[in-house]
């Protein structure tokens, strides 16, 4: 299906690109005269230097943040991740997360020219927002461009320069910005706003190449992440509101049709993967997860109002059902914002936009944890939701500053003046909250305090002290994780390797113990004896434990791992060694330490 021409037929060359930002295109829009800021030889200084402050602090930020170490999800898609092993097997780079596969191409990319470093990979999430905030600014302009042509009165640059600045120091964004494994909600904002860009470029008269370039962009958004699957209905609702006029009916034969198509084939193949292969067997939709989203809306919009309490970990609001107050408010918000949409669409079509931007950018990854899996509330979510949040208010500040009677100068002098101070707070808010992230413990001991009654930063506070040696500290962790979740097998094991570490044998046996009287057919708990024993220097009955606990299924991992280290370290077996982690490959083809731990007892 190729893309035509519309709106008009005069050849391309006959028009410039800037007349086509400016000049009407549709019947029923007012005439807007092309000055000479806008020919295509002129250079628009006053936007240049706003898209190069806000690109600036984009990065000034987060300078603070490229020594921070690898946190939490990081081990798994950087450390223990296979694929990114030089020499490159790119099959295996594109499979390792088959709905994802840019996001671990764009970290093997990184590998080639930083080793595992992770001061490489935060350098280029930088970079991403960076370019982001470049992309916020282009989107801004436009958007607002569009609702004066519309009729609605904006300043373009101020609009744009706000939006993009906001963006670009809000404390908000540092989980995406920091946080390694959210690379991929920098990469789908990347995708999503530059698809939009050439979409709209092709609506308002470009070629074809526009059409094919916004399509390659948008599937490259898809590969990346499930966020990009809204593309089309934010399409659409921009066509709605800031279109409008002649050629419609063009448009959605062109341009809606084929890419509506294209999102419901991908929806479903999304779908069928996450239900049929990531969690086969798994998947449940509850009222209270539902209930749950719409309060996570209201405290996505809380936060990015005021940024406070800001955390790794948010524990999801207790539900009961529709008469919750949480789930009360969630309604009034999510209803509330619905409503405001709607009243401004002929009034103020750009705040509009941004509003429904927000909600719809927020469905995808609210979608996963309805379905039973993710957690209800991560602030790396709302990273390209927050552009739709913050166009509206920037629209709406700008409307208001040209309203009659605040047309003062003085006024406007201090608007500017309070537009500085807000980005300086939250500039150094930003600061202070990579200095958070640069310390696992300092992390997570800040969600175990905003979330005393959660199991899982408990858990993982304990992980992290762990990890540093203080084994004393982390003991109260983890029996603290075990009192809130009692189910959670994998805290009584963590809990037993610290006390057999500590060489407090009984103390690790009776956790196990404790493990197999709440879940008796656990595969954790011939492993845990395994290893308690193995700690406390008793290979032979090490080794009878682990190869009990042998069921030759996917349960199989943990056992296998220790005894390729008994075998390894302690019996001093590498052929041994090696063929226990032949085994565990089949399970764990793509783990890097599997990997490692055959080419090491290959050699010897």
């Amino acid at each position: 299906m190729a893309p035509g021409r519309h709106f008009n037929d005069e050849p391309e060359s006959s028009r410039t690109w800037l007349a086509l930002e400016v000049a009407p295109r549709v019947s029923g829009y007012s005439v807007t005269r092309v000055s000479s800021s806008d020919s295509p030889n002129a250079i628009d200084w006053r936007a240049l230097a706003g898209v190069v402050v806000a690109v600036l602090a984009a990065g000034l930020v987060y300078l603070n943040a490229l020594h921070a170490p690898y946190v939490y999800d990081d081990y798994r898609t950087i450390l223990s991740n296979a694929s990114l092993i030089p020499p490159f097997e790119w099959r295996a780079v594109l499979l390792f997360d088959l709905t994802r596969p840019v996001t671990n191409l764009s970290f093997a990319i990184d590998h080639l020219i930083w080793t595992s470093l992770p001061f490489g990979l935060h350098v280029t999430n930088v970079l991403l927002h960076m370019l982001n905030t470049a992309l916020v600014f282009a989107l801004a302009l436009r958007v607002a461009r569009d609702s004066t042509r519309a009729g609605a009165k904006l300043g373009e640059r101020s609009v744009a320069f706000m939006t993009s600045a906001l963006f670009a120091v809000h404390p908000l964004m540092t989980e995406t910005v920091t946080y390694i494994s959210s690379r991929s909600d920098l990469l789908v904002a990347t995708a999503l706003l530059s698809a939009f860009l050439c979409a709209r470029r092709w609506v308002l008269g470009g070629g074809a190449h526009w059409w094919l370039a916004s399509a390659a962009l948008w599937l490259v958004g898809i590969a990346t992440k499930e966020t990009a699957l809204v593309a089309p209905l934010l399409l659409l609702v921009w066509d709605l509101l800031l279109v409008g006029g002649d050629g419609r009916r063009r448009r959605v034969l062109r341009l809606h049709l084929p890419i509506w198509l294209i999102a419901v084939a991908a929806g479903a193949w999304r779908t069928t993967v996450f239900v049929m292969q990531e969690h086969a067997g798994a998947v449940q939709v509850e009222s209270h997860s539902i209930l749950q989203q719409l309060d996570a809306v209201r405290r996505y919009a809380l936060l990015i109002i005021a940024p406070v309490g800001q955390s790794i970990f948010h524990a999801p609001a207790s539900i009961n059902g529709w008469l919750s107050p949480a789930a009360l408010e969630g309604l009034v918000t999510v209803a509330g914002l619905g409503g405001v949409a709607w009243w401004l669409r002929n009034r103020q079509p750009a705040v509009a936009f941004g509003i429904i931007w927000f909600l719809v950018t927020l469905v995808p990854s609210s979608a996963v944890f309805v379905m039973g899996h993710g957690e209800a509330i991560a602030e790396h979510r709302t990273n390209a939701a927050s552009i739709g949040a913050l166009l509206a208010f920037a629209v709406t500040a700008t409307w208001a500053l040209d309203l009659p009677g605040i047309t003062t100068s003085r006024v406007k002098w201090l608007a500017r003046l309070a537009l500085a101070a807000v980005l300086l707070s939250l500039s150094a808010r930003t600061w202070a909250r990579n200095m958070v992230w640069a310390d696992p413990i300092s992390l997570w001991s800040e969600a175990v305090a905003l979330n005393p009654d959660a199991a899982l930063p408990h858990a993982v506070l304990g992980e992290s002290l762990h990890a540093t040696g203080a084994h004393q500290d982390a003991i109260p962790e983890y029996e603290r994780a075990i009192a809130l979740d009692p189910a959670d097998e994998a805290a009584y094991l963590k809990l037993a390797t610290c006390l057999a570490e500590l060489q407090r044998p009984d103390e690790a046996a009776h956790a196990i113990d404790r493990l197999a009287a709440i879940h008796p057919h656990s595969p954790l708990i011939p492993a845990g004896r395994g290893m308690v024993m193995l700690l406390s220097g008793h290979v032979d009955a090490a080794r009878v434990e682990f190869e009990r606990g042998l069921t030759g299924t996917q349960d199989d991992v943990l056992a296998l791992r220790w005894l390729a280290v008994l075998e390894e370290e302690y019996a001093r077996k590498p052929a041994t060694a090696f063929a226990r982690c032949q085994e565990l490959g089949r399970y764990l083809p793509m783990d890097r330490t599997t990997r490692e731990c055959l080419a090491r007892n290959a050699v010897r």
